[in-house]
């Protein structure tokens, strides 16, 4: 069973692999080389250090045996920025778990929408 914590910028390096490999195995291969290169770019480990550092979002990840197999992201508290599951585990209730989470989050503290 998976379980939920705050992401800390240790997690930038497991956080920013999930995400690469969620999207080469969904979307990236439909981008253009222009937006794959943009894509990679935002998503490198310091760019995951920085985005856990930033007051603007807040990343919460899912864990199994230590290992973290889904993230989401929110912006300014009221957007749904990102969320990942890794391709294995995905059909296992991690992203609903996540999403639940968040938004009740963000309804229950000062959100008045969440998108």
């Amino acid at each position: 069973m998976a379980t939920i914590r705050p992401a800390r910028p240790v997690d930038a390096a497991a956080i920013a692999d999930l995400i690469r490999s969620a999207a080469e195995a969904s979307f990236l291969p439909d981008l253009s080389d222009a937006g794959k290169t943009r894509f990679l770019s935002d998503h490198t480990n310091e760019a995951m250090a920085a985005r856990l550092q930033s007051s603007d979002f807040r990343y919460d990840i899912a864990e199994e045996d230590g290992v973290v197999v889904g993230l989401v992201g929110v912006r300014r508290g009221t957007h749904l920025f990102s969320l990942y599951v890794v391709p294995k585990t995905q059909g296992c209730g991690i992203g609903r778990m996540l999403w639940n989470h968040v938004k009740e989050r963000s309804l229950t503290t000062a959100a008045v929408a969440f998108t």
